[in-house]
């Protein structure tokens, strides 16, 4: 479950796995709203070419090299629960 919570000090980022957690929080220091994204896209539509229909598929996230540090428990705790989010892909 991802939850986002808003405080004084800062925005939240919470990764919770259920129903025995663990339960992961990141601080979030810099956002952007989705009509803003939309909006910055369609202004450099107008003027570039560089949205060409090769290249409207969604983004590819590549999430590797997290097998570096596996002596910190941590570290690994929080790499399952990053790579559990999305689904493989077969390349």
């Amino acid at each position: 479950m991802l939850v986002f919570s808003q405080t004084e000090k800062a925005v939240y980022l919470r990764l919770i796995k259920n129903p025995k957690g663990p339960t992961v929080t990141f601080k979030i220091d810099d956002y952007s709203l989705a009509k803003d994204v939309i909006k910055y896209q369609q202004m450099h539509k107008r003027y570039s070419k560089i949205f060409s229909k090769e290249l409207q598929n969604a983004p590819l996230l590549i999430m590797n090299g997290f097998a570096q540090r596996p002596d910190n428990d941590a570290y690994k705790i929080v790499s399952l629960m990053l790579q559990s989010i999305f689904p493989p892909i077969k390349v």
